[in-house]
């Protein structure tokens, strides 16, 4: 299990390449694990849909948690999901991606 430290590291260093999927302006900007339940924050815009898929391997990113999550009002967006109900509960290594769809 990965310690908070660990989890705000792999965040602030964004995807390979330096860029999120969506342009430089969408980041994740915390990530928190309670149990087995994830709570993303990333920058956003008003109007906006995203999607937040993972890898266990940076190599496959056809793990989908939900691919039309609305922007809450004002700059960022906060969801939580629940690992165990996606069967990663057990995973050493979660890779994790916030784009627009």
């Amino acid at each position: 299990e990965l310690a908070d430290a660990q989890i705000a590291q792999l965040a602030a260093m964004g995807t390979p390449g330096g860029k999120t999927p969506a342009g430089p302006d969408l980041a994740i900007t915390e990530i928190t694990r309670a149990g087995d339940t994830l709570t993303i924050t990333w920058a956003s815009k008003e109007g906006q849909f995203y999607a937040v898929t993972y890898s266990t391997d940076l190599e496959n990113w056809d793990g989908e948690f939900d691919d039309s999550i609305p922007a809450d009002l004002g700059g960022t967006t906060t969801r939580s999901f629940d690992l165990a109900a996606e069967g990663l509960d057990g995973e050493p290594m979660l890779y994790l991606r916030v784009s627009r769809p």
